[in-house]
């Protein structure tokens, strides 16, 4: 399934065994982290981790530069609670550059 808005496309792929259907929904959320990515070479992967409060939802998203290709892939998260019984949240992202040149781009994270 394929959603396009503005100049951006999207894909919703289905990596399961089974059959599974939904709704694309667009919509907007206030962007709270971003990082930026720095130039990624034709091909190759970048990943990094962005600290995150503990009591939010995040959306994880990547913000390509004009005219490139970033795939957001593996997201993960790690949450403890330290020494003061403080808990805290890291949240890690990697893209790959699919574009035929070098690119850059930035890692958000939206809550919601």
């Amino acid at each position: 399934m394929w959603a396009t808005g503005l100049n951006v496309t999207y894909e919703v792929k289905n990596v399961g065994a089974i059959a599974c259907q939904g709704d694309v929904l667009l919509g907007s959320a206030p962007i709270e982290h971003s990082e930026r990515i720095g130039e990624v070479g034709s091909g190759k992967w970048f990943g990094i981790g962005m600290s995150a409060s503990p009591q939010t939802a995040y959306v994880p998203g990547v913000v390509p530069d004009v005219a490139c290709i970033l795939d957001l892939y593996a997201n993960d998260h790690l949450q403890w609670i330290d020494r003061r019984g403080t808990v805290d949240r890291e949240v890690f992202l990697s893209v790959q550059n699919r574009a035929a040149k070098p690119c850059d781009g930035k890692f958000v994270l939206s809550s919601i």
